[in-house]
């Protein structure tokens, strides 16, 4: 299920919290400056926009409609992840995600219901700044996008590079707005599970959102594979700060 990764998340940002200052993770952030105005700013936008909208999208939709819309967002999501796999030389992988994208397509109207992991077809999770870090772009600084929140330098060029291998960039404009709309509130409706986390945690906020988005991001870089040297301050590539 497309969730799965928002509660991984929140596993991790927990991690964080209870670790407290011990948890002794490299943050490679030049621009913090920058960061944390992006990220206040980003705060005030969700507040006055996209916060109300997701609550309103909440409150109207049963769950069953939530969870259509959940899936079909995923399931155009795995066209990228599957081209991402086979760029990284993961062949196997790469025609099972794009099995699974042809079976929820089909016997699963479009997406709208997850038959592919019912049959074993399981999800993976690959992207185009993933593809990048493989490639051999390993370190990169901490950056906050407008609006889209955590990410680093690679992963931004990284979403430019998945948005060219996503069928949704070539529908007509009126229907790819609509579709960015709604993935955005999908998006943000499954942060809302580990939003409480945040703002109880009683600390530096933008530190422990940064932290929580580089550990589980580091958890994705290395396939499930978290090097124990994460707590050692060694940066979340796996590679001694420079």
């Amino acid at each position: 299920m497309a969730a799965s990764k928002y509660i991984r998340a929140t596993v991790l940002l927990l991690t964080t919290l209870c670790a407290g200052s011990g948890f002794a993770v490299y943050n490679e952030d030049p621009m913090e400056d920058l960061n944390r105005n992006l990220y206040e700013t980003n705060r005030v936008i969700d507040g006055m926009y996209i916060k109300p909208v997701t609550r309103a999208y909440e409150k109207v939709l049963p769950l069953p409609a939530k969870m259509s819309v959940s899936n079909f967002v995923s399931n155009l999501g795995d066209v990228p992840v599957a081209a991402n796999g086979i760029l990284q030389g993961k062949f196997d992988q790469g025609l099972r995600d794009l099995v699974r994208f042809g079976v929820n397509s089909t016997l699963g109207l479009l997406g709208i219901f997850d038959v592919a992991s019912e049959i074993g077809l399981e999800q993976h999770t690959e992207d185009f700044g993933k593809t990048m870090y493989k490639w051999g772009w390993k370190k990169s600084a901490y950056f906050v996008i407008p609006v889209l929140g955590p990410s680093t330098f690679r992963d931004a060029v990284g979403i430019v590079g998945n948005l060219f291998l996503s069928p949704s960039s070539y529908f007509k404009p009126k229907w790819r707005n609509r579709y960015y709309v709604m993935a955005l509130v999908n998006r943000r409706s499954h942060a809302s599970e580990f939003e409480g986390v945040v703002n109880v945690a009683g600390v530096n906020n933008y530190n422990l959102v940064r932290s929580g988005y580089l550990q589980n991001r580091a958890f994705v870089l290395s396939d499930g594979k978290i090097s124990a040297q994460t707590n050692t301050g060694t940066d979340v590539m796996g590679e001694p700060p420079a």
